[in-house]
This record gives C-alpha cells, sequence and structure tokens, in this order.
C-alpha cells in the first residue's frame, strides 16, 4: 500500500469514529401506565382487587336520620322511637308522668336536671330545666322544634296515642370507646344497652337492635352509605342488603 492510500484509510477511519461519538442514542422505551388502584368493597372494606388497603378507623361517625319519631299510648305505657321503618328504642330507658289530661311530662332515665313537657292540646312539645319532674310549677321552658300529631282526644282530651317527629336526630357511634348513642338536638334519647354492635374492619360495622330478630344494619364509612341487610349472619359477611336513605358523616 504507497503511502496516498494509508492517508485515505487513515482519513475514512478517523471520520466514521468521529460520526459514531455524535450520533444521538435512541430513545428508551416509555415506562408502562401504572395499574389503577383497586376500589373498595360495599362495605368500605377490602378492595376488589384484593389487595388490603390499610385506612385507619373513623374517630367518630354519625347516621342522620331525615325523620324520626317517638310514639306513646297513654293507655299501655309503650313507647318507641322509630327511624327509616325500624325501632331503634323501645323506651325501657323513658319516663312518663300524665300531669292532666292533655300534658304530659317525659324523659330519659339519665336526664337529670331536664325533662320534655308535650302539650297534645296545643301540640307542643317544651324542655323544662330546674322544675319539678311530675309538677307543672317552676323551671325555665324553651319550645323544642318537634311536630306533634295525636289520634283522639279532641280538645283538651286524653288522645289514644301521640307522636313527636324529630326533624333531625342523629345515631352517633365511637369505635375507639365502643359508645353508641341516638339523639335529638344535642339531647341523649338512647344510651343504646339494648344494641349489639360488631367491627368487621376498620371500615366496615354491623349494628342490631336486640329486638330485630330477621335484620341488621351494615355500615361501610369509605363509600358513608348503610344497608338493611337481611338473611346474612351479624358480625359476617353476606345477605341480602337494602340501601338505606341515611347519611353517614365521618371524623377520622
Amino acid at each position: 500500500m504507497n503511502v496516498k492510500a494509508f492517508k485515505v484509510l487513515v482519513l475514512v477511519v478517523f471520520l466514521a469514529v468521529g460520526l459514531a461519538c455524535i450520533l444521538p442514542a435512541p430513545a428508551p422505551a416509555p415506562a408502562p401506565e401504572p395499574a389503577p388502584a383497586p376500589e373498595p368493597d360495599e362495605e368500605g372494606g377490602a378492595p376488589l382487587g384484593g389487595v388490603p388497603r390499610v385506612i385507619a378507623a373513623p374517630d367518630r361517625f354519625t347516621l342522620n336520620f331525615r325523620k324520626a319519631y317517638l310514639v306513646y299510648d297513654p293507655q299501655t305505657g309503650t313507647l318507641q322511637i322509630t327511624a327509616e321503618g325500624n325501632v331503634l328504642s323501645y323506651g325501657g330507658d323513658w319516663e312518663v308522668r300524665k300531669i292532666r289530661s292533655y300534658l304530659f311530662h317525659m324523659r330519659q332515665t339519665n336526664w337529670r336536671d331536664f325533662y320534655w313537657q308535650v302539650n297534645t292540646s296545643r301540640l307542643g312539645v317544651t324542655v323544662i330545666r330546674g322544675g319539678t319532674f311530675g309538677n307543672v310549677i317552676g323551671g325555665t321552658t324553651k319550645t323544642l322544634p318537634f311536630d306533634v300529631d295525636k289520634t283522639g282526644g279532641a280538645g283538651d282530651a286524653t288522645p289514644q296515642q301521640f307522636k313527636i317527629t324529630f326533624p333531625k336526630s342523629h345515631l352517633v357511634y365511637n369505635p375507639s370507646s365502643d359508645v353508641l348513642q341516638l339523639t335529638t338536638e344535642n339531647m341523649v334519647m338512647s344510651y343504646c344497652s339494648d344494641w349489639q354492635r360488631c367491627k368487621l374492619n376498620n371500615n366496615s360495622y354491623h349494628f342490631r337492635q336486640n329486638n330485630w330478630a330477621a335484620f341488621f344494619w351494615k355500615v361501610g364509612t369509605v363509600n358513608k352509605k348503610v344497608w338493611r341487610c337481611r338473611g346474612g349472619s351479624f358480625c359476617h359477611t353476606g345477605g341480602s342488603d337494602d340501601l338505606l336513605n341515611i347519611r353517614v358523616d365521618v371524623t377520622r
């Protein structure tokens, strides 16, 4: 090989190496899209994808009833508090005194400094503080935002039955202390000593009043829903659920 050919060969090699150094590297392949997070089941527990979601238990949750009512029968002394077509309290922790044919004093047995006065002639309820239960003398009164209806008992006559409707009432549960209360206007109507409750997981709870034989309530605190369950076993999954029109507020 002569000197001229050798110089040409060296130049070609040099140019090839230079081009290899400045050509851009191929772009990396795009990263795959992350899989969507699994959704929780209908009770707010394990997600449908089967991977557990670790969510802390709520500090408190509240079932808000659109309309609940107390029904009292003066002839039999029967008292019941009902919401969503289910009896929440059978009145075993209530005391009622008939003051006049149309006037009744009522209180939950844990109320110490106040009670209700129901007037079935004027169809109203007042809360009395500082008075004497069973006596119309003394105390300060405040009208409560409750509606009163009655069956029978025209005018001042004793009714066969009267109903007090609460525009706002709540079932409040604290999981850490296991305290369950039925309230209205910041007054506890029942401390729910005749209720059962079961925690399936941090976000799924079962509740049953002791006299509910064929059903119980399920509460999911993730999706904030309440179901009436029939055909299932209390404190176990399964059964046929009917969604109830109850708003659930959750505090975490």
